[in-house]
């Protein structure tokens, strides 16, 4: 686990998100759809985006992490972010996602029970 190898603990947490406020069309959009991963989490933990869409992902850790779908967080498999695999600190990926009114969980490999670390990326129709 991370624990004091990454720099800080991690106190940042998200509820689950529910159905009707992921999906919900008016939900504000991000500017721009872009994650970043920190020693603290993802940021933000839940993502709004207009499709089509490509989220951009950075490590802006000291830390190498390794993002993957996370269907077992009561959402959509979500075979794209298996496209990101591990990031190296300071690297980033560009990742484009081919469904719409889809919601994307995902998490970090090595910190999937840390709420911190679990991500949902909620794409809209429009």
């Amino acid at each position: 686990m991370c624990g004091a190898a990454c720099g800080s603990s991690i106190t940042r947490t998200v509820p689950l998100p529910s159905t009707t406020s992921l999906l919900d069309p008016s939900q504000p959009r991000a500017a721009v759809p872009a994650v970043s991963i920190t020693a603290s989490g993802f940021d933000p933990q839940v993502l709004h985006v207009n499709y089509p869409v490509t989220v951009t992902f950075t490590n802006a850790d000291t830390v190498a992490h390794t993002l993957e779908s996370a269907p077992e967080l009561n959402w959509d498999n979500c075979p794209e972010m298996n496209a990101v695999g591990s990031l190296t600190p300071g690297q980033s990926k560009a990742v484009p996602f081919s469904e719409k009114d889809a919601v994307c969980a995902y998490h970090d490999v090595a910190l999937r029970a840390e709420t911190a670390f679990q991500g949902y990326i909620a794409i809209h129709a429009s």
